[in-house]
């Protein structure tokens, strides 16, 4: 049975029109014309344009230059809105030839546009699971330690690896402490800055670690007041 993408590669790039590809294949006109309309492809006009030769004239006669470096895609799209690259009856998405031309390797994974223009296909814009995955990395590292800490769930006893429960009772002082590790010291180091209003040195003492910790974690989370 032949495919939708049989279909729809025999249309794309070839001056054809439905009926002469419904008769080639041995498929309706019907369906050929639904295809063509899915695929986002152009309707037929006798000497619209000839067939692309390599993979680069194919990219190059379905995409326009537009103003901010985009480049977008005006050939054929999937079924899920994905640009189609299309070379007879080989077929790839836009994306992943844009972005292995412009970065010399294969793309990992999903990859898409960053830049917010619809359907843009210039190679510095996309994305795949690599660059994604550096780039958060990177965000995260950047990131103060204290942020995203500050604001738990009403009620909740933990919140991002912290004991709410435990912090609370080091901060009041209430004995036996317990230990707190790392990621619950910043949380009450950031709280007692905000909070209570105290100094590295206090803070230190009930936390049972160093003033010069304390400043660097309050800087780290853009909190530091200055005093020690």
């Amino acid at each position: 049975m032949i495919t939708r993408e049989e279909i729809a590669a025999a249309l794309d790039g070839t001056d054809r029109s439905n009926l002469d590809v419904a008769r080639t294949l041995g498929v309706g006109p019907a369906r050929v014309r639904r295809v063509r309309a899915a695929a986002g492809l152009p309707p037929y006009q006798r000497g619209r344009r000839r067939s692309c030769a390599t993979w680069e004239e194919a990219f190059a006669a379905r995409t326009v230059a537009v103003e901010g470096g985009h480049l977008q895609w005006t050939g054929p799209l999937s079924e899920h809105g994905t640009p189609l690259l299309r070379l007879g009856l080989e077929a790839e998405t836009a994306y992943r030839y844009a972005f292995r031309i412009h970065h010399g390797r294969e793309a990992e994974g999903k990859t898409n546009p960053t830049c917010g223009y619809p359907r843009c296909v210039a190679g510095g814009h996309l994305e795949d699971r690599v660059i994604r995955e550096e780039r958060r990395a990177e965000e995260e590292r950047r990131r103060p330690k204290g942020r995203g800490l500050l604001d738990p769930p009403a009620g909740a006893t933990w919140h991002r690896d912290v004991d709410l429960i435990a912090v609370e009772r080091v901060m009041r002082g209430a004995q036996p402490l317990p230990v707190l590790n790392e990621a619950e010291q910043r949380y009450a180091v950031v709280v007692m800055t905000r909070d209570a209003d105290l100094g590295a040195e206090e803070i230190g003492e009930r936390l049972g670690i160093a003033a010069r910790t304390v400043v660097r974690w309050r800087d780290e989370a853009g909190l530091s007041d200055g005093r020690p």
